[in-house]
């Protein structure tokens, strides 16, 4: 997916003439010829294919991490047979190259609405799954893995505006991500998710309009019980609920509590019956705001 960053990348953009029977023909065997011999190259991000509506012409969109990496994937040794692979695709579509040119981004405007990119990992993909659709779905540009051993090597943080992990990665793993990826980029956010709620807390996470309720929101143990314990900046409604085991008897999710807390110190006890068969305890502010705890049994 190419990402439009002003003055990140080097841009070459190359024009084909082609006969509209052939335009598609033109694209796939290029984009063939790309996705086998290119994407090696040190330094390439992308290759996109823009198709004009009469037929007759098609632009090749490229990116590279800079121009000399551009340059020094034409000194390879495989350089002239990529090449001679492409032409041979132009040659047979009965195309010719109209026009090449390279470019940076100087300026980008973008529509907030469309510029939520973001990054899921999860350690089982059927329940990664069960993140992104949804989000792709609802017009999100998300991405997710399950390669988290190798996360900050294989994507860039500068490509997203939010990165999530699934709860079964919360942890020393969640939090070596978080300085690899901080190092990339700064301004990246992060978020610790639950699956069953995971998508509700990615959407409130990119809603730059709600106003934080909660700081300082911990669990600690008082014997077998658990004390939740928070500090209440501004009025809200505060629901307390533990989501059970898949395994464990109906029902799948128990409220504790569901009330009004005014400014200052909230504390809620979570009776130690509630860790039998609890998998994770969700405190929820004004059906925006989420806090998670993971239940130790």
């Amino acid at each position: 997916m190419p990402t439009i960053d002003e003055n990140r990348f080097f841009t070459p953009i190359i024009e084909f003439d082609v006969a509209p029977e052939q335009q598609q023909a033109l694209i796939e065997g290029i984009a063939d010829e790309v996705e086998r011999r290119f994407k090696r190259y040190a330094g390439f991000v992308s290759a996109s294919f823009l198709a004009s509506d009469d037929g007759r012409r098609v632009i090749n969109y490229a990116q590279w991490r800079s121009k000399e990496d551009w340059t020094a994937s034409g000194r390879t040794s495989n350089e002239e047979e990529s090449s001679a692979a492409i032409l041979e695709v132009v040659k047979r579509c009965g195309a010719k190259q109209l026009e090449a040119h390279f470019f940076r981004v100087a300026r980008v405007i973008e529509n907030a609405e469309h510029s939520k990119r973001v990054l899921v990992f999860g350690k089982l993909p059927e329940v990664l799954r069960s993140v992104t659709e949804p989000l792709d779905a609802l017009g999100f540009a998300v991405q997710g893995s399950t390669d988290w051993e190798h996360a900050s090597g294989q994507f860039d943080a500068r490509d997203f505006d939010l990165i999530v992990f699934g709860s079964a990665l919360v942890g020393p793993v969640s939090e070596r991500l978080r300085i690899e990826f901080a190092r990339q980029s700064p301004t990246v956010r992060f978020v610790d998710a639950f699956a069953p709620i995971a998508v509700k807390q990615i959407v409130s996470a990119l809603d730059g309009e709600h106003t934080k309720h909660i700081t300082d929101f911990h669990v600690v143990e008082d014997g077998a019980d658990y004390l939740v314990q928070a500090r209440i900046l501004k009025q809200c409604t505060v629901r307390i609920e533990v989501y059970r085991m898949p395994d464990a008897p109906p029902p799948d999710i128990e409220l504790v509590d569901q009330s009004e807390a005014m400014p200052g110190t909230f504390e809620q006890r979570i009776e130690a019956r509630y860790r039998t068969h609890g998998l994770e305890l969700v405190m929820t502010v004004n059906d925006h705001e989420y806090y998670l705890h993971r239940i130790q049994t």
